[in-house]
């Protein structure tokens, strides 16, 4: 950290850090209606408990903000879960799900 600014004869300055310009703070663009990016990460979870935590997900997603946007939460968790839970062994890989007003993928 800066220390703080000496004073003739002695002492020390306290700097006034309320006269400081202030940057707002960095906050993620806000998400247009109808897009959404979820990715899952997996280091060796069996494909069942992946799909078992993509349900769990999907299940605790009925807080989320407006209707709308629980609604693609939803839909995406419905897709990846449906992509896992058929697939065996260990998952070391990331799942992407990606819509946009241009369509969706998983």
């Amino acid at each position: 950290g800066a220390s703080p600014d000496p004073v003739p004869g002695g002492g020390v300055k306290q700097r006034d850090l309320t006269t400081r310009p202030t940057r707002p703070p960095r906050t993620m663009a806000a998400a247009k209606d109808g897009e959404l990016l979820v990715l899952i990460l997996s280091n060796g979870m069996p494909f069942s408990d992946v799909a078992a935590v993509i349900e769990s997900l999907k299940n605790s997603s009925k807080g989320i903000g407006t209707h709308s946007r629980r609604e693609l939460y939803w839909q995406a968790y419905t897709k990846l879960a449906a992509k896992t839970s058929g697939m065996d062994g260990q998952a070391h890989c990331f799942l992407l799900y990606k819509t946009s007003a241009d369509g969706e993928g998983v």
